[in-house]
């Protein structure tokens, strides 16, 4: 799964799949290990599994790994990227 940032800085937990069915289990799976807010989007010829920043805020160990990205992002992103990823931070309570 990949951590990504919108412009606004709110987080998103995503993976894309091909197929639906594919998809469908990602979703499943997460929603069987305590996540309730998961989506499913369809995106061009693939679909997309999000779990959306408040349900991140939910799960401490998740929210842990989330930030321990976002770090890992800063240190690499250009001034641009730094803002997104600095508010994401902050959003989220990051240490």
């Amino acid at each position: 799964m990949n951590v990504h940032v919108n412009n606004a800085g709110f987080v998103e937990v995503r993976t894309k799949r091909r197929s639906l069915k594919d998809a469908e289990t990602v979703r499943e799976a997460l929603k069987r290990a305590g996540y309730e807010d998961v989506g499913l989007r369809s995106i061009s010829s693939s679909f997309e599994v999000y779990v959306s920043q408040g349900e991140v805020k939910k799960h401490p160990e998740l929210m842990t790994k989330v930030c321990e990205v976002l770090r890992r992002m800063l240190g690499e992103a250009v001034s641009e990227g730094k803002e997104r990823r600095t508010k994401a931070m902050k959003n989220l309570g990051c240490q």
